[in-house]
């Protein structure tokens, strides 16, 4: 049988790229408006992945969906919330599922939808992180850190030694988290509060170093070594011109 990719023998990513994600888990406008006004004051796109339409999520910045797998026996069962975020933000061509959830009965559908990557791979600061290539031709693009990593295990990347070195660095954040600056000591109080209530002014932390803070570090790091930042979906799209001719992807075909 035909293989549908050829495998990427030669790394893409020569120089730094860093790309900041966040997965919205429904917060309020106010709490996404807090993390676009953070990234236009440092010129940097951000990609949302997003469990509704969020109106105010305006270019540069992307919006992408972010799905609730259920587990049912049915595959269509399983890709029937997949289908329906998609319809709503009918200009998302990106991917990722609540708490990374990473189920391959998804990974030959979502390109037939018109998504051209997924990002739910956490990799843990793992250098030198490339892209994989999924039969069906989706790009899977894997997660360089999550703040889990830093609120469950007290993980943090070297800085700026673990920003600088060459490699596709995707960030994982929480609008949530940013909004509250969490940290070890707070995120855990934070879960346990009902989501009507997390916005108070008493939730905000003011921990040293909280998520917010280490956000704001990235980002001068970022600026400071003049390092590339880009959505997801000007990575995908990048990837898929390198390569042109040697994915046959299904993207689209339904």
């Amino acid at each position: 049988m035909e293989s549908p990719f050829a495998p990427i023998s030669e790394p893409l990513f020569q120089e730094t790229v860093v790309c900041f994600t966040f997965d919205t888990d429904n917060c309020p406008d106010f709490a996404i408006d807090f993390v676009t006004d953070l990234l236009d004051s440092y010129n940097i796109p951000g990609t949302f992945f997003c469990d509704r339409p969020y109106k105010n999520i305006l270019p540069p910045h992307e919006r992408a969906i972010h799905p609730v797998l259920q587990s049912l026996r049915s595959i269509e069962e399983i890709i029937a919330p997949v289908r329906e975020i998609r319809q709503r933000i009918p200009d998302a061509i990106g991917c990722r599922c609540h708490q990374l959830a990473c189920n391959g009965n998804i990974y030959y559908t979502l390109p037939e939808m018109g998504i051209v990557y997924e990002s739910s791979w956490p990799m843990a600061l793992v250098s030198g992180i490339e892209p994989v290539v999924h039969p069906s031709g989706l790009l899977q693009l894997p997660i360089f850190f999550s703040e889990g990593l830093y609120f469950v295990y007290g993980i943090m990347p070297d800085l700026p030694g673990g920003l600088i070195t060459k490699g596709l660095k995707i960030f994982c954040f929480h609008p949530v988290s940013l909004f509250h600056n969490s940290g070890p000591k707070t995120f855990r109080k934070l879960l346990a509060t009902p989501p009507e209530k997390r916005y108070r002014r008493e939730m905000i932390s003011n921990e040293k170093d909280g998520a917010l803070n280490l956000f704001k570090r990235l980002m001068e790091e970022v600026k400071v070594h003049s390092l590339a930042c880009e959505s997801l979906g000007q990575v995908a799209q990048g990837i898929i011109k390198r390569l042109s001719g040697r994915i046959r992807s299904t993207i689209g075909t339904k």
